[in-house]
């Protein structure tokens, strides 16, 4: 488990904020990267978006729907149906 860390950073008059250069380094963030803000009662979180959503969330569901099998059974079922109504 990593260890947390606190570091500080300032608002500008923009309403921006500078992430200190370790944490960049440490998530790989380089310039043009999009964070999502998250804001929870008077805690702010922010959160990598990521660059590629395919390989993001690729295989993420993997199983969701059943086993490659059952889906084509399912299938092979929802099909044969299709030919009776004809």
């Amino acid at each position: 488990m990593k260890q947390s860390k606190t570091l500080s950073t300032t608002l500008s008059s923009k309403s921006q904020v500078t992430l200190p250069a370790s944490v960049c380094r440490s998530l790989g963030l380089q310039p043009g990267d999009k964070l999502a803000v998250t804001l929870e009662e008077e805690h702010i979180t922010l959160t990598p978006k990521p660059r590629n959503y395919t390989k993001a969330y690729g295989g993420k569901l993997k199983g969701l729907y059943g086993s490659a099998e059952e889906i084509e059974a399912y299938l092979k079922d929802v099909r044969s149906s299709w030919e009776k109504t004809r």
